[in-house]
């Protein structure tokens, strides 16, 4: 039994002999000279011990590696991992930032780190699959070089420098790992952070601008008489309307006024390319009934608020004449006016003013004639040289002129964020909308309007009209008022000379209606808004005041914190990154099954298992690189030059050992 169990056990070996060194004469000794190694019979006994059980062996399949279970589901389970990953981007959209839905930016983080090392190792384990694949069959040694040398985007950059070649193997091997970013760059574009979008509607009230004027109506200008407070209302208004020739702003389109309320556009006349852009220097009053950023009550999240609606208000549209040349008597006569007309002065006496009915049968004022003095020295467009300035021989630019009251709907945008301080929100007609979209002009008053007599001025209005900016007296010399000023000299009123005004000469018949419509729209605006102006919120309305708003529902938009919001193109990117990355990962699986050798493409271990200066114990060709590694992998060993003594020297790896001779800068070698 004993010597059966001795029989069976592996020979002990033998140290190998000693090589003696020769002269330097005996050449053929020096030619098969050999490095000396060592090494003791116990030690190689020892690494034969290690290999014995596995000396011999049939192959077996790959799936009955439990390493091959293990390698097999990284490759599949990775790949299935970010697709997961994808779909909880997906459903985070509109989550909260601040609910456990935010853990998931920590997850993403790492997993934009972990893409290019689950890319390499995928990509890597596909091309050695498949090189095992191939040389099983047959395969060209150079493809199997470019394969297996083409672990990772470094390898595959120098492949075409190494092996001196580019052929479509290697621009396939070097569009694939030019494609290990774009995982990760789509991943970290997946979602962005954006305020929450809350959709929903708002009760607003704006001013009735449709009604009888509020303050020119005989019924309220009779009261404030009996009152003896007509005066004061007047000096209100007046206030208010001087504000009118202050500096225009900058744009072109100025859309609401001092107090944010939204203004009408022309569009409907050729006023439309004429400045100013707006009917009016006011605007309509309005209030939101629930802005979130009434003072006081401004949630910390919000970031801005829009509201949207459709507004109902009117204006007068003037269209004049030709100028002409007149003399101060012509205002001192009535004959030139139809019956019941008069001309109405400002207190400086430089402008006139005649409103009145062209239709006797209904009395509705709808023309006006307007003279302005000519200064000395000024030439007009007809007639010769004004001298005076006063009395019949004093000369006047002369227009006459007809207009219609006009009610117009259009859209009305109102914003405001964070920044506002005053809780009361920019409103102006919607620009966002289609080109005139939301636009409709009425000749007369449309169904929605709950009183049609809007266009009923009365007498006296054209007095205080001519009377609006005081008297502007110096020195008992009129001084030209602003609204001559303005009517001439519009954008640049830094021009105007008082001894030098011709209107006529200075203002065309087109502009003058533009800006004839400007301040007289402005001063029956604040006829009936001036005691409303100021209004912000609901709880300014005075008991009464109610009827005297409209109210409308609007879109409300606004945030209410920050949310998550999904890039819908990087999201496909990402889906088609981890999908491709999941198919090769399986396709690896699948190739890989389908081969009989072992696993020993790109081991050290099984290019130097036969090396001649190695002496390592003998393991079977069944044994797969990484087994082989193991068993073999204790023993140092080092490049080295294993013919020493002779001239020219020989590298190969060989073990690492005190007579181990490393190689030499400047030294030859064959």
């Amino acid at each position: 039994m004993a010597m059966a169990a001795a029989g069976s056990q592996p020979p002990l070996r033998q140290p190998p002999p000693v090589a003696t060194a020769t002269t330097s004469g005996d050449k053929t000794t020096t030619e098969k000279e050999k490095v000396t190694y060592k090494i003791t019979a116990k030690d190689l006994n020892e690494l034969e011990d290690k290999t014995t059980e596995k000396a011999t062996r049939p192959l077996k399949k790959h799936w009955a590696n439990m390493t091959f279970y293990i390698m097999a589901s990284l490759s599949i389970i990775l790949p299935l991992l970010f697709l997961i990953l994808g779909l909880f981007i997906i459903l985070m959209k509109g989550k909260s930032v601040t609910s456990h839905w935010g853990s998931l930016q920590d997850i993403i983080k790492v997993a934009i780190s972990a893409w290019p090392i689950v890319f390499a190792a995928v990509v890597a384990q596909v091309f050695k699959a498949w090189a095992t694949y191939k040389v099983e069959r047959g395969i060209k040694l150079m493809e199997l070089e470019q394969l297996v040398g083409s672990n990772s985007f470094g390898s595959a950059i120098k492949q075409p420098f190494l092996l001196r070649r580019l052929d479509l193997l290697t621009l396939l091997l070097l569009v694939v790992w030019c494609l290990s970013p774009l995982g990760s760059q789509a991943l970290q574009r997946t979602y962005t952070i954006g305020p929450a979008i809350v959709n929903t509607t708002m009760p607003v009230l704006y001013l009735d601008m449709t009604v009888s004027n509020r303050f020119f109506s005989e019924a309220n200008m009779g009261m404030l008489v009996h009152e003896q407070t007509f005066n004061d209302f007047m000096q209100k208004m007046s206030n208010f309307y001087m504000s009118t020739f202050l500096p225009h702003r900058a744009y072109e389109y100025d859309l609401e006024d001092s107090y944010n309320h939204p203004k009408p556009i022309w569009l409907d006349s050729d006023k439309a390319i004429n400045a100013p852009a707006t009917t009016s220097h006011y605007g309509v009053p309005l209030i939101l009934t629930k802005s979130i950023f009434s003072i006081g009550e401004a949630p910390t999240s919000a970031q801005y608020e829009r509201v949207t609606f459709q507004m109902t208000s009117s204006y007068f549209d003037f269209q004049c004449g030709d100028w002409s040349v007149v003399s101060g008597a012509y205002f001192n006569e009535t004959t030139n006016l139809p019956e019941g007309a008069s001309w109405s002065a400002s207190l400086s006496e430089t402008a006139h003013y005649a409103f009145y009915s062209d239709d006797l049968s209904t009395g509705q004022i709808n023309r006006m004639r307007f003279g302005s003095l000519i200064r000395n020295g000024s030439t007009a467009v007809v007639g010769g040289d004004a001298q005076q300035t006063s009395g019949n021989e004093s000369r006047h630019s002369l227009i006459g002129c007809g207009f219609t009251q006009k009610f117009v709907d259009f859209p009305v945008d109102c914003y405001q964020d964070i920044n506002s301080l005053t809780g009361v929100p920019d409103c102006t007609y919607d620009t966002g909308t289609d080109e005139h979209g939301g636009w409709a002009v009425h000749e007369t008053p449309p169904g929605n309007l709950k009183n049609t007599s809007g266009a009923n001025l009365i007498p006296g209005t054209g007095q205080t009209f001519a009377q609006n900016t005081a008297s502007f007296l110096a020195q008992a010399d009129p001084v030209t008022t602003p609204n001559e000023i303005y009517l001439g000299l519009y954008g640049i009123e830094k021009e105007f000379n008082k001894f030098s005004f011709n209107l006529s000469s200075l203002s065309t018949p087109e502009q003058f209606s533009r800006r004839v419509s400007y301040l007289f729209n402005t001063w029956m605006d604040l006829g009936n808004s001036v005691d409303y102006m100021t209004y912000t919120k609901k709880t300014d309305i005075q008991p009464g005041q109610e009827t005297e708003f409209v109210k409308v529902d609007a879109t409300h938009v606004y945030t209410n914190g920050r949310v998550y919001f999904i890039s819908i193109g990087w999201v496909i990117g990402y889906f088609l990154c981890a999908g491709m990355l999941l198919v090769a990962g399986t396709a690896s699986v699948i190739v890989e099954s389908m081969t009989v050798a072992p696993d020993i493409l790109g081991y050290v271990s099984t290019v130097a298992r036969n090396s001649k200066y190695l002496q390592l114990p003998k393991t079977n060709s069944a044994m797969n690189g990484g087994e082989r590694a193991r068993v073999l992998g204790g023993t140092n060993v080092m490049m080295q030059d294993v013919k020493a003594k002779a001239d020219v020297g020989r590298i190969a790896l060989g073990l690492k050992h005190v007579n181990a001779q490393p190689l030499r800068p400047g030294r030859l070698y064959r």
